[in-house]
């Protein structure tokens, strides 16, 4: 099987050319096009650049060449950036995430600049005129009753209403997306529990989190949640031991060669997450990290959909969830090398990308925040206790294992 260079996160020359040789249907999506693909985007430039008839809106020009300057980086990244462990189905699919996600960069570090007036304006009048418009707040746990015959609509409104809210498709796909990029059927429920564990700890900053119990339980961890990752571990069960065998022999349309086309969007070999996080401190630190950042991923999400009046059907906001998938992807393959490889001395690319516009989602939401929680007069004493004796049990126990248990043992071991 080919191997990867795993050190930098990036797949050599090498493994490239025998991963062509492996693969001999795919080998005419690899062959280098660049100066023809560079003839045609020029082109497609140029025609719209100057076969516009009216020029004289300098708003909707600056809208178009803000477009244009962005479509001009993504194409740039697709031909010449470095690849990454991802190949499947292209990986020019690969390099433009990777291109993307600098260019989502470079925007959270635009908007960290201006005002949160300006801000919401900027997604309002660019983006979609839906967004930076107040949104209504909605708590779910208003009424926590199960039978409302009083209702004319139903004798249990409050169920069907859930049942019919667009987020129980959410957390459906969401945790099935997830429980691919943690390729961890344990981690996964970790996270959907964890999750649930964090909307009640700010649910008295979001009124979105205020949710009843039959919700955070039943719909949310056991019925969304659980079938997400029953599917997504059904899924990479069927990855896990599935023969990758890429030399098929097999005239052009015919039904083994269509068969081989669907095939491309399938990984080209399949590494099984083993995060064993009591082996080591780094593994410890690793998964720590993993759970840290999905959860301010997740965090981020609904506090930049609350701070910049963002509504949640929005295809602005759809989008960002599905790039934030296509980057957890290769970002979470190359933590999971980092955490695992003793070797690997640096994250790779993806996961510093993820690191950082993480870090920056999470200064703008900040820094737009002033004035949007006036309901928040503080946090409840419950919520610091069990944070502060949380925290420090954890760093207790990591002290406790690795530094004093962990060293009695060997040194049991040694006499």
């Amino acid at each position: 099987m080919a191997k990867s260079n795993l050190v930098d996160g990036t797949v050599d020359v090498a493994d490239i050319a025998l991963r062509n040789k492996e693969d001999p249907y795919a080998k005419w999506l690899k062959q280098p096009r660049s100066l023809t693909v560079l003839f045609i985007g020029f082109s497609v430039l140029i025609y719209f650049a100057f076969t516009r008839s009216d020029n004289s809106d300098t708003f909707r020009n600056t809208q178009l060449g803000i477009g244009a300057s962005a479509a001009v980086f993504l194409f740039y990244s697709m031909l010449q950036l470095k690849d990454g462990l991802f190949v499947r189905p292209h990986p020019m699919i690969w390099r433009l995430v990777k291109g993307a996600s600098v260019l989502y960069l470079m925007f959270l570090a635009f908007l960290l600049f201006q005002s949160p007036d300006d801000t919401r304006m900027f997604f309002h009048n660019y983006i979609d005129e839906e967004l930076g418009v107040k949104l209504p707040e909605k708590s779910y746990g208003e009424d926590c009753r199960i039978y409302t015959p009083e209702n004319p609509e139903s004798n249990f409104y409050n169920i069907k209403s859930t049942i019919f809210d667009e987020f129980i498709i959410a957390h459906f796909l969401g945790w099935f997306g997830k429980c691919m990029i943690f390729r961890d059927m344990y981690l996964s429920w970790f996270m959907s529990i964890w999750f649930e564990i964090l909307e009640l700890s700010l649910m008295h900053v979001l009124p979105n989190f205020i949710e009843c119990w039959w919700d955070h339980i039943i719909f949310d961890v056991l019925i969304c949640n659980g079938l997400g990752i029953y599917f997504g571990t059904k899924v990479l069960r069927y990855l896990e031991t599935k023969e990758y065998d890429w030399g098929i022999k097999a005239p052009f349309f015919s039904f083994s060669f269509a068969k081989r086309a669907i095939m491309q969007f399938s990984p080209f070999e399949w590494t099984k997450y083993e995060w064993n996080f009591l082996s080591s401190p780094r593994r410890f630190f690793g998964v720590i990290t993993i759970i840290t950042l999905g959860s301010v991923i997740e965090l981020n999400c609904f506090f930049l959909k609350y701070v910049l009046w963002h509504p949640p059907p929005n295809p602005f906001v759809i989008g960002r969830l599905v790039f934030w998938w296509a980057v957890c992807l290769p970002a979470s393959r190359e933590f999971y090398e980092f955490s695992v490889n003793e070797k690997c001395k640096k994250v790779g690319e993806m996961a510093w990308l993820s690191l950082a516009m993480s870090g920056l989602e999470l200064l703008l939401w900040v820094k737009c925040s002033p004035g949007q929680f006036p309901h928040v007069a503080g946090h409840p004493l419950v919520v610091v206790v069990c944070w502060s004796v949380g925290t420090v049990l954890l760093i207790g126990f990591a002290i406790f294992y690795f530094y004093i248990f962990e060293c009695h043992k060997n040194d049991k071991k040694t006499k």
